[in-house]
């Protein structure tokens, strides 16, 4: 029936030549069932017979005709190039004003800030920018731009996630509000070219030393889940061996109000949304907007565009001058994590020059080229996000709070301590927000904090001098070097 199939019932046809008798109403069947047999062949069913009992009362040789329908029977491969096609010249008509314009992204943030956005527009395009490279094809080592989204609470996290996903189509993203750590492995989603949503990281898999946590960094890393345990058999009463496989890539994004575990936040670009008083300034008169305005929803032409990348996805992008961004971001850290961090650079770069794909050329080999444009985008968004992670956190914020800390020490008295809620007055900010940039100037040792009981006030004094990491070269360089 055609309401009926289950993809595990594939396995009793395995050897053998399938053939599908299409009836007039269930032209979408050969395409459910030849996901799952590939060698699929669909017979059509001819004029006035909707099945093959029809031919019988109509009086037909029945075995002659299904004989002559079989020989003529099309492949399955064939009617999903076919509906492929047709869907993409769809797409491509309603996505017509998108694919066409300067430039995709700035249409993507006029859309969001025109929807009541505050503030900072630059965590939308870096979380958009991420988004799209779930469509890239992954060579050897290659990695897609996973993203957390930081910042205390309040601070915007889950506004920008949703107002970035709003102008995906369903099919390119996969959300899990809440749920069992597991339910990423057993739920029948396909993950391959898709956004992976974790609401909250308290969702995901909880510490690092267990296989549930083992298998979502090899999706992360490698762009394939494999997960094998042990499930008992009914018939036997023994024990057998289950194994689940689901290839990506795929593009994790996660918000949190702290750093998660060392192991996941190697696999992680961090976004650290900002939570000064412009920002909340900026939130608290969108949040007016909203209510004193008409809520309109997304631009359609912008998800039929996604809905268009994501058709023609894997995107084979080249950046011709990797190697000498490589050599100049090789003279600034020497961490194991800069492997990564390289890796998912390239992402961004290859996004970005896929949204603008139209102006871009293709060489002999049938890649997209990104121009040095493409990477300029990427380092005015990212050029913090980089130092953080190369400087194992070392964020501006951060880095505002370690200075703050070293202004303090010289003016105070022998009988005063420099303490949080005076680091936060330094900045403008809210104590709630001097505590999360503290703690992790603390953990890295360029603060120390005398106090050592438990729910004291913190007595903070200056610690090591913090990393001098150089922001990522500009674009003129590389022009200079690589005449293009």
């Amino acid at each position: 029936g055609k309401s009926t199939w289950r993809p595990e019932w594939a396995r009793f046809f395995d050897g053998l030549a399938v053939y599908l008798w299409c009836e007039p109403d269930a032209a979408d069947l050969p395409l459910r069932i030849g996901r799952d047999i590939p060698g699929l062949k669909v017979i059509q069913a001819p004029a006035g017979a909707k099945d093959p009992s029809a031919l019988h009362v109509l009086g037909r040789d029945v075995k002659a005709e299904i004989e002559h329908l079989a020989a003529t029977a099309v492949p399955v491969a064939a009617l999903r190039q076919a509906a492929a096609d047709a869907q993409l010249a769809v797409l491509e008509q309603q996505a017509a004003w998108v694919l066409e314009a300067a430039d995709p992204l700035e249409l993507v943030a006029s859309e969001i800030r025109g929807r009541g956005y505050g503030g900072d527009i630059r965590p939308v395009k870096i979380v958009y920018l991420a988004a799209t490279s779930r469509v890239l094809a992954m060579r050897t080592g290659a990695m897609p731009v996973h993203l957390l989204l930081l910042g205390s609470a309040s601070s915007g996290k889950t506004y920008t996630t949703k107002s970035v996903l709003s102008l995906l189509p369903p099919e390119a993203q996969h959300v899990i509000d809440a749920g069992s750590p597991r339910v990423l492995i057993y739920d029948d989603a396909e993950l391959q070219h898709k956004v992976l949503v974790f609401g909250e990281a308290d969702s995901l898999p909880a510490g690092e030393d267990n296989a549930a946590a083992s298998a979502l960094r090899g999706l992360l890393q490698d762009n394939c889940l494999h997960y094998t345990t042990t499930v008992r058999d009914h018939a036997t009463g023994g024990f057998t061996v289950q194994e689940v496989t689901k290839p990506g890539p795929t593009v994790l994004l996660t918000t949190a109000v702290r750093r998660l575990g060392e192991q996941l936040m190697t696999r992680l670009f961090t976004l650290e949304l900002a939570d000064d008083p412009q920002q909340i300034g900026a939130a608290l008169r969108t949040q007016a907007t909203i209510e004193l305005g008409d809520q309109r929803g997304p631009e359609a032409s912008l998800i039929a565009f996604q809905a268009y990348l994501q058709a023609r996805a894997p995107w084979d992008v080249v950046v011709p001058y990797a190697d000498l961004l490589a050599d100049a971001i090789a003279l600034q850290a020497s961490a194991p994590r800069i492997l990564r961090d390289f890796s998912r650079l390239l992402a961004l770069i290859k996004s970005a020059a896929v949204l603008r794909h139209r102006r871009r050329r293709t060489n002999g080999e049938g890649r997209l080229v990104a121009e040095t444009e493409d990477y300029e985008t990427v380092r005015e968004l990212v050029g913090d996000m980089y130092r953080t992670s190369v400087s194992d956190g070392g964020s501006d914020s951060v880095r505002a709070a370690v200075e703050a800390v070293q202004r303090l020490y010289p003016e105070k008295s022998s009988t005063e301590t420099i303490t949080t809620a005076k680091v936060a007055r330094e900045l403008g900010i809210n104590p709630v927000s001097a505590t999360r940039r503290l703690r992790t100037a603390i953990a890295r040792g360029w603060v120390i904090n005398l106090e050592q009981r438990k729910h004291y006030p913190a007595i903070l004094e200056p610690g090591e001098p913090l990393p001098e990491v150089d922001g990522l070269p500009p674009a003129s360089e590389l022009v200079r070097v690589f005449r293009i």
